[in-house]
């Protein structure tokens, strides 16, 4: 499809393909190759031909404006492992067939196939959980589809995360709840 205008016309994929690189092209002739930016989501790394190809679509355009689900949501996980563990790639992954208890914070595992859990069937393995008698609990601004789909959903202001660790963290501490 394309717009034209207020409406949308469609279009056949061969004539879509050369309209967006001529766009690009244009783009980055007025405005600099890094005038584009792409975006790959994660679903790429469950896909052979998306994980072959799009690293070669993405260095013929030849801009350093690149962004995955890496650079959204698996870097913060990195850097904390580097910084507590050692190494970014040292990262803990939940044991989610023993888990009784799963806390996500703005994550949203049944869209991003589990993400860097390297869990498969999420959905199945997060509803066993209940099934045990365990609980599934998201902190998330957002309704996401696993936050539709778990016991509970906690609405927290976008950007409150770590406050909201911390208040919890003072309760356990607090209260010793933890032994070290």
């Amino acid at each position: 499809m394309r717009r034209v205008g207020s409406r949308w016309e469609p279009m056949a994929w061969d004539d879509a393909i050369a309209y967006a690189a001529e766009r690009i092209a244009q783009l980055q002739s007025d405005h600099g190759r890094d005038a584009f930016a792409a975006y790959l989501g994660n679903p790429t790394a469950h896909n052979l031909g998306a994980a072959v190809f799009a690293p070669l679509v993405l260095k013929s355009l030849r801009t350093k404006n690149r962004f995955s689900a890496t650079s959204v949501d698996q870097l913060p996980h990195m850097f904390a492992s580097y910084f507590a563990l050692g190494h970014q790639l040292l990262f803990p992954i939940p044991d989610l067939d023993r888990t009784d208890f799963f806390l996500a914070f703005g994550a949203n595992p049944l869209a991003s196939n589990g993400s860097i859990m390297t869990a498969g069937d999420v959905r199945g393995r997060l509803h066993a959980i209940r099934e045990r008698g365990g609980r599934v609990v998201y902190v998330d601004p957002r309704r996401t589809e696993s936050a539709k789909s778990a016991d509970e959903h906690v609405f927290v202001r976008p950007g409150t995360d770590a406050w909201v660790l911390l208040a919890m963290l003072h309760v356990i501490f607090d209260e010793g709840l933890v032994k070290l």
